[in-house]
Order: structure tokens, then C-alpha cells, then sequence
């Protein structure tokens, strides 16, 4: 069973690699055709697709810069609210006896994983949404 799950796991994964590759052939076809139309179209000629090109350097400059913090904006703020979860007092004390479980062997990976989804919903939920951090590191 582990290995139709390895198995299932790598087609996955290479499905998503594949799909990647040909959304950049699509989007590096789709701009071939723009260019050519654009250095084909009358008026426009080699004058306007330098002006084109030049312009277009300036914003791949600029909206790489501006996205460069982005992800790790991100990054933190999910980082920051998990530990907010995680430093819970309840989300501690409800925690302890499904990790001796676990430690112990006395119940597999999934069922804790039920276990947990059921135990934290609603306080999970509550901090998420409301905010409501009072009981942290009381």
C-alpha cells in the first residue's frame, strides 16, 4: 500500500511538473505572437518595438523588485498566527494526551489526524477569525 501511495504521490508531482512546462510554452507562444504582431502592424515598425522593448525592461526591473517581499510577508504572518495557536494554553492542554498517544504507538498518523481536526476546529476558528489572543502566555 505504501508504495501505490509513493507511486500516486511521484504521478502527482510530474503531472504538476508537466503542467507547468506547458503553461510556459503557451505563455511564451502567446508573447511571440503579440511581438510579431506588434513589429508587423503598420506605424508601429522597429521604431515602436523598441519603444516597446524599453519600456517593458523598465517594468520587468520594477515589478521585480516590488514583488521580492512579498512571499515573505506572507510567510511571516502565517508563521506568526501558527504560533499563536501553538502557545495556546487549551490548544496545549488538549494536545498532551494525543502526544503521549502518539509517542506510545498507541494510535497511527491519520487517526490523529482526525483526532485533531476535530479537537482544535472550534478553537482554531475562534483565533483565526476573532483574533481573541488573551489566553496566550496567561
Amino acid at each position: 500500500m505504501d508504495k501505490t501511495k509513493k507511486i500516486e504521490k511521484k504521478d502527482g508531482f510530474m503531472l504538476g511538473v508537466l503542467s507547468l512546462m506547458l503553461s510556459q510554452v503557451l505563455i511564451k507562444l502567446l508573447g511571440l505572437v503579440s511581438k510579431i504582431f506588434l513589429t508587423n502592424k503598420k506605424g508601429f515598425g522597429d521604431i515602436g518595438n523598441g519603444i516597446y522593448g524599453s519600456g517593458y525592461q523598465i517594468y520587468a526591473m520594477l515589478l521585480t523588485i516590488s514583488s521580492i517581499g512579498v512571499p515573505n510577508a506572507i510567510a511571516k504572518l502565517i508563521s506568526e498566527k501558527c504560533k499563536v495557536v501553538l502557545e495556546d494554553k487549551i490548544f496545549q492542554e488538549r494536545i498532551a494526551p494525543i502526544k503521549t498517544a502518539l509517542e506510545n504507538n498507541e494510535i497511527t498518523n491519520e487517526k490523529f489526524q482526525e483526532i485533531f481536526v476535530e479537537l482544535f476546529k472550534e478553537r482554531t476558528k475562534e483565533i483565526f477569525n476573532n483574533g481573541n489572543h488573551t489566553d496566550v502566555n496567561d
